[in-house]
This record gives C-alpha cells, sequence and structure tokens, in this order.
C-alpha cells in the first residue's frame, strides 16, 4: 500500500516530512493490522501558484490511499479521521486544510 501526498510548495515544513511519513504509515498498519513498513509514502510538492481556492494559492495537502475492500464505514471514517487528526497536530493546519481520500483497493 503506498500513499500519494500531494503538498503546495512552502505550506509544510520539510523538517516535519519525516515525521508525518512515521505516522501516515502507524495509521494505517493499526488500522488494518499489516506491518507498517510496508507501508510506502510518496510526497509530491506542486510549485507555488499552480493551485488555487477562491482566487487564492492553495494552501490544502492532498493524501491519497487504497484501503482494503470492504472496509466497513466505521474503520474507514477512523482512518480518516486519525490522518486528519494527526496531520493538523503536527503541521499546525486546520481541518479545512487536508482532504484525505481512501478508496477501495481492488482484489
Amino acid at each position: 500500500m503506498r500513499y500519494q501526498v500531494l503538498l503546495h510548495e512552502g505550506v509544510v515544513n520539510e523538517a516535519l516530512r519525516p515525521q508525518l511519513k512515521t505516522e501516515l504509515r502507524r495509521i494505517y498498519g493499526e488500522i488494518f493490522r499489516v506491518d507498517s513498513e510496508q507501508v510506502g509514502v510518496d510526497i509530491t510538492e506542486i510549485p507555488k501558484g499552480r493551485f488555487f481556492t477562491a482566487a487564492k494559492p492553495s494552501c490544502s495537502s492532498l493524501i491519497g490511499v487504497g484501503v482494503p475492500a470492504g472496509t466497513s464505514r466505521e474503520d474507514r471514517t477512523r482512518f480518516m479521521s486519525d490522518v486528519t487528526a494527526m496531520w493538523c497536530r503536527v503541521t499546525g493546519c486546520t481541518p479545512n486544510d487536508i482532504v484525505v481520500s481512501a478508496s477501495d483497493t481492488p482484489e
């Protein structure tokens, strides 16, 4: 399993990235009962001025990852809530500054 993370240049301090990767792996491993070392995290930084929200440069972080097909609504909600809460705690952003997507992985 691999997270795909899109960050806007200058929004998330680069020094926080190792901690964010570790926490993303931990959350996935705990909720879906897999070895967190088996979970990858790819981060792509989008250059400033490429995306906008309400005519202002976007500062949203986008996190996408596949979850096991058939994941219950309860587990999916807990997963997405835990990722959002961790991201806000570590980066100092608000829940309005993060988008988490957890789509079913084909079997």
